[in-house]
């Protein structure tokens, strides 16, 4: 698996005291319509939220692609939300607390098609 992906950071204000972090993953899956990367920093935290949002026209991936955010033991602390994802809107996905403890996450794309590209944003605090 390969494909190419751009890891940015973030923190987003919030109306309470708190501010979340954000995790921006932009993929272009490969020919046989994967993606997996490493970043280059690691988070700690609990995950709250995961937002996807698939790309315009005919670079959108294609329809029921998955999503898997694995850390350093194979676990998915997207908690399997990233299942089945719009291959035309944006979807939001609460996840129930899954706490990283200073881990760089993987991101794997499955069944996207060949060369297509979304963007997978995970908010944590």
């Amino acid at each position: 698996m390969a494909g190419a992906i751009t890891f940015t950071y973030g923190t987003t204000n919030k109306t309470n005291a708190k501010s979340a972090k954000s995790f921006r993953m932009a993929w272009t899956s490969d020919a046989s319509g994967n993606v997996s990367g490493l970043p280059t920093r690691k988070i700690n935290g609990k995950i709250r939220q995961l937002v996807t949002i698939p790309g315009a026209g005919g670079l959108a991936p294609t329809t029921l692609y998955d999503i898997t955010l694995l850390d350093s033991d194979g676990r998915d602390v997207l908690a399997g939300v990233g299942a089945n994802r719009s291959a035309t809107l944006p979807e939001a996905s609460a996840i129930i607390e899954q706490i990283v403890d200073d881990s760089a996450l993987t991101l794997v794309v499955s069944a996207a098609g060949n060369a297509k590209q979304g963007t997978a944003v995970v908010y944590y605090d």
